[in-house]
C-alpha cells in the first residue's frame, strides 16, 4: 500500500496520449465542457481544461465505447451515464461542465489529434447516488436502469428475497442511536432512536419485505431489533463521554487517488478538548470545536449474511474488507494520515470490531495499511 506511484501529471499523460495511436490507461482528472452545437444523440463532443485552466484540446465520447478504427463496440455504461448528467444539467438552467477521472481514452486521429475518452468516473459533485435514484423515482434500481438507463433486464433472473433490508435498518438504526449518544449519553434515548431508526427503514423498505414471505420472523426481521442494545452499548464503551464528532454515510472524495466512497461512519475525537455535536434527525448539524488536534477513527459496518473474505493460512473470515480498504486509501490520500479503520460485523450474539490490520483480506497480503505518507503518493 506505501510503495504507490504518484499519480501521473496531467500534461505528461497527455503528451503521452497523444504520442500513442492506440488506447491507453490513464487516471487523470479533467474538467469537460459539452459544445452542444456539435454533440447529438450518439455523439458528445467535449472541450477539455486541466484544473489550472490549461486547455487540453477536444475530446469525443461515442456509445459502447466506439472510437474511429475500432473493431466493434459493446455495451457500455460510460457514453449514457455522461450524457444523462450533462442533460441533467442542462435541464437546470447551469453551463454543462463537470469533472472527469479519466481512465482509458485513444487518439484515434492519423494527420491530427482526434482524441476519445472511453472510460472514465463522473467526480461525487455531479454524481447521484444509487440511494437517491430510489428515493426520487420511488422504485428499485433495476426499474431505473430499465427505462432511464435504457439497461435491458434479464428475463431469467430470479427476483430473490431481498437480504439487504436487515442491513438497510441496522444501518439506520446505528446512526440514529450515535446521534443520540452523543447528545446526552444516554443509553434508554439512544436505545429509543435506534429503535426509530429501524422502525424508518421497515417503513421505507416495506415493499421489499413482501418479496419475503414468511409464516413466522426471520433474521430478516429479527436481526436489526437484537442488535439494539449490543450496538447501543458499543457506542458506551467507545465514546463514554460522547466526546467525538461523526460523518455518517457521507460522501468523500480523493482527487489524487481518483476514488470516491460513502462510509458508514467517521468518527474524528479531539486529543485534548470535547468535540461536541448535535446532528438532528432531519440532516441539519451543529458544531462546536473546542479543539484543533484530532484523531480519525472510520467504520464501515456488515451483518454476518454479506460474504466474506478469508484468510487461507488461519482460516478466519470477516465481511467488508474491500470496502473498508478503499474507504481507509482515500482517507489516508487526503493528508497522509492513516485512520484507525474497522469492519463491525453485526450478528444475533453480537458485534465484532475487526481492525483492518487483522482483516482476513489484508493479513494474507501482509500489507502495511497504517504507515503515514505523501497525502499526493
Amino acid at each position: 500500500m506505501t510503495d504507490a506511484r504518484p499519480p501521473e501529471p496531467i500534461r505528461a499523460a497527455w503528451a503521452r496520449l497523444l504520442a500513442a495511436r492506440r488506447p491507453l490507461y490513464l487516471d487523470v482528472p479533467v474538467l469537460a465542457r459539452k459544445l452542444p452545437e456539435r454533440s447529438g444523440p450518439s455523439r458528445l463532443v467535449l472541450e477539455l481544461t486541466a484544473e489550472d485552466g490549461a486547455r487540453l484540446g477536444r475530446a469525443h465520447v461515442f456509445p459502447g465505447e466506439w472510437y474511429p478504427g475500432a473493431r466493434r463496440s459493446s455495451f457500455s455504461h460510460y457514453f449514457l451515464v455522461l450524457q444523462r448528467a450533462l442533460a441533467g444539467l442542462e435541464a437546470e438552467g447551469r453551463e454543462p461542465r463537470l469533472r472527469l477521472q479519466v481512465l482509458k481514452a485513444v487518439n484515434a486521429g492519423r494527420d491530427r489529434p482526434y482524441l476519445v475518452l472511453l472510460k472514465f468516473v463522473v467526480a461525487p459533485e455531479f454524481a447521484v447516488t444509487g440511494g437517491r435514484l430510489e428515493q426520487l423515482y420511488r422504485c428499485p434500481l433495476s426499474a431505473y436502469y430499465q427505462h432511464f438507463i435504457g439497461v435491458g433486464r434479464d428475463a431469467l433472473r430470479d427476483a430473490t428475497a431481498p437480504a439487504f433490508a436487515a442491513g438497510q435498518a441496522l444501518h439506520r438504526g446505528y446512526q440514529r442511536a450515535a446521534q443520540e449518544w452523543v447528545r446526552g449519553q444516554d443509553p434508554v434515548t439512544a436505545l429509543a432512536a435506534y429503535d426509530r431508526g429501524v422502525v424508518s427503514a421497515w417503513a421505507d423498505d416495506f415493499a421489499y419485505y413482501l418479496l419475503a414471505p414468511s409464516q413466522r420472523p426471520t433474521r430478516l426481521h429479527t436481526l436489526p431489533i437484537q442488535a439494539g442494545p449490543t450496538i447501543v452499548r458499543r457506542l458506551g464503551e467507545r465514546w463514554p463521554d460522547g466526546g467525538v464528532r461523526l460523518f455518517q454515510e457521507r460522501l468523500f472524495y480523493s482527487p489524487a487517488r481518483g476514488l470516491a466512497g460513502r462510509a458508514d461512519r467517521i468518527a474524528q475525537r479531539s486529543a485534548e478538548l470535547k468535540v461536541l455535536s448535535a446532528e438532528s434527525e432531519d440532516g441539519s448539524t451543529q458544531h462546536s470545536v473546542l479543539s484543533t488536534q484530532h484523531s480519525r477513527e472510520l467504520y464501515e459496518l456488515k451483518t454476518t449474511g454479506y460474504s466474506a473474505d478469508r484468510d487461507p493460512r488461519t482460516g478466519r473470515v470477516a465481511p467488508g474488507g474491500v470496502q473498508a480498504l478503499a474507504y481507509h486509501e482515500i482517507l489516508r490520500s487526503l493528508d497522509g494520515q492513516s485512520p484507525e479503520t474497522y469492519v463491525e460485523v453485526v450478528a444475533p450474539e453480537g458485534v465484532e470490531a475487526v481492525p483492518l490490520p487483522t482483516h482476513p483480506l489484508v493479513t494474507p497480503a501482509q500489507a502495511h495499511v497504517l504507515g503515514t505518507r505523501d497525502p499526493d503518493r
